[in-house]
């Protein structure tokens, strides 16, 4: 959910700035909720657990808002799914920044807490042009926020995985690279006996 683009939405439903501005106050307080919690999920579960479900909560709280149309009742779909959706966003974050300075040496933490800022502010400069392009694709503005979403929706699922197989721990990646040569080891030790 791309935290800067989510206005449009309740401008196009027809809201008011006031009464958009009061909906969009919900994704606030999802983020000081996140905050305040998020630590505790990555003590109990460990950050790379905690990045992939708080995106894979960001992105299926998302695909929701893809279907909504312009009448009143869809602030019974938009209000949870904001606070959903951005509490799974900030989650990630936290998660995000963790595992990018767990384990380095304190002089090194500023350097990774600022590149790990830096590389979400190139996406969010890259990112909001991209679906701001697409969007503009489609002549009607709530279809093309909605193209848009979708496109959202997709890459932040892709990275859910990609997160989830590429931030797998070292002993993992060494069991799975070891155990064909553990196996074939041990056939020809069986068969070595049987002969």
């Amino acid at each position: 959910m791309c935290p800067r683009a989510e206005p449009h939405i309740g401008l196009a439903l027809g809201f008011s700035p006031l009464t958009a501005g009061l909906i969009f106050g919900v994704p606030g307080l999802a983020a000081v909720a996140a905050g305040m919690i998020a630590g505790r999920f990555i003590g109990r579960f460990g950050s790379r657990k905690v990045l992939a479900v708080g995106l894979a909560v960001q992105g299926r709280a998302t695909l929701p808002l893809v279907f909504l149309g312009t009448d009143r009742m869809a602030l019974v779909v938009l209000i949870p799914a904001l606070f959903v959706g951005f509490f799974g966003h900030v989650t990630s974050i936290v998660a995000d920044t963790v595992t990018a300075t767990s384990g380095l040496p304190n002089e090194e933490q500023g350097l990774a807490t600022g590149l790990t800022s830096m590389t979400q502010q190139v996406a969010i400069t890259v990112g909001i042009p991209i679906l701001s392009s697409v969007a503009a694709t489609q002549s009607m503005e709530l279809t093309g926020i909605h193209l848009a979403l979708s496109v959202n929706v997709a890459v932040t699922l892709l990275s859910v995985v990609l997160i989830w197989f590429g931030l797998r721990p070292r002993g993992e990646r060494r069991t799975a690279a070891a155990a064909g040569p553990v196996w074939k080891e041990s056939e020809k030790e069986l068969a070595a006996s049987s002969a």
